[in-house]
């Protein structure tokens, strides 16, 4: 990861690859390479494909799909999808310098779908990340400096999230909730412990 990228030159990549997006400077793309690597939290557990594996992976299925296509095979999945359309998507929103990149993914997936199969667009859904990682991935020991893994994210939701009211997302804020023993349990990016009522 660089700290140095040319929005000039990324730009006529951009346009020499026909992509239609337009290239400049942002918020993220001024940080510095540690402050980028921390919005970056997901790291594949032990057993789990690499990240570049999946990027090989999608590559090579992209390429088997296209020349399936490019042969005349037709597929029964719609030649385009965008929940965007239609307002299922919930606005974006920062992680700031936490790795909790998987909790705010997860909680869009999971709002987006919500709205979807209500078909309840702009529904003002907004559930709570705080509450996904700051609870549950900090009771699996793990925190702002070490990121979480999506399934155990997705199963959180069986058992429950608050919304966002309840339970807001605040970025100089890194609470480690009480565990079920009573006692406050800190994270492996030793953030300070506080109980749950500082939110309040």
């Amino acid at each position: 990861m660089t700290d140095n990228i040319n929005p000039i030159q990324l730009q006529s990549a951009v346009s020499a690859a026909g992509a239609q997006w337009q290239a400049s400077e942002t918020s993220i793309s001024q940080l510095s390479t540690l402050e980028k690597r921390m919005r970056l939290g997901y790291v594949p557990s032990a057993g789990e494909q690499t990240l570049e594996q999946r990027e090989q992976s999608a590559r090579m299925n992209f390429a088997v799909m296209q020349s399936a296509i490019d042969k005349g095979q037709t597929f029964s999945y719609p030649s385009y999808y965008n929940l965007r359309d239609g307002g299922y998507v919930t606005p974006i929103k920062d992680q700031s310098s936490c790795g909790s990149c998987v909790a705010f993914g997860a909680v869009a997936t999971v709002e987006a779908t919500c709205q979807l199969q209500k078909n309840k667009p702009n529904s003002g859904i907004d559930l709570s990340e705080a509450q996904l990682f700051y609870c549950y991935a900090s009771l699996d020991g793990y925190g702002c400096g070490t990121g979480w893994w999506v399934s155990p994210a997705l199963e959180a939701f069986v058992t429950g999230i608050s919304d966002e009211a309840c339970f807001p997302t605040h970025p100089e804020i890194r609470l480690v909730p009480f565990a079920p023993t009573g006692r406050a349990k800190p994270s492996k990016s030793g953030a300070t412990t506080k109980s749950l009522t500082s939110l309040k």
